[in-house]
């Protein structure tokens, strides 16, 4: 199988992130560190194409991000800063993790990167320590 080739683009700097797991709608903080970062960087700098708009429900349980700081990508499909993403967990095992951002008019949107988002969506399988605030 060959690989689709798209034009190198250098990745979205992201200043701050908070992650979240969210379990029916209860949201678990988790702590981002810095190799999760740079796979939303790369994630967010591979975005290529729009896949479509979700006006249903949310799954019941999803990784979200939030960005306090917009990320501003420049070249690639959303055309406003980016605040909150998720990542859905495949709901099969033959089925790939989904990219979903919201945009200003508070619509999930669907979109496809060139980058994986097995790692991002595999927060489910490893054990996250709470924050204490």
């Amino acid at each position: 199988m060959t690989e689709a080739h798209f034009p190198l683009r250098p990745p979205a700097k992201i200043s701050q992130v908070e992650g979240y797991r969210v379990i029916h709608q209860k949201q678990i903080p988790f702590r981002v560190n810095r190799g999760m970062q740079e796979e939303l960087e790369q994630v967010l700098a591979g975005i290529h194409q729009m896949a479509g708009m979700r006006s249903f429900n949310l799954p019941d349980q999803y990784v979200l991000f939030r960005f306090p700081n917009p990320v501003v990508l420049t070249s690639s499909p959303p055309g406003h800063p980016i605040r909150e993403m998720i990542v859905t967990p495949p709901t099969h095992h033959w089925d790939q993790p989904r990219l979903l951002l919201k945009n200003p008019q508070n619509q999930w949107v669907e979109y496809k990167s060139d980058r994986t988002l097995l790692p991002l969506a595999n927060q489910f399988k490893v054990r996250i320590k709470q924050r204490s605030h």
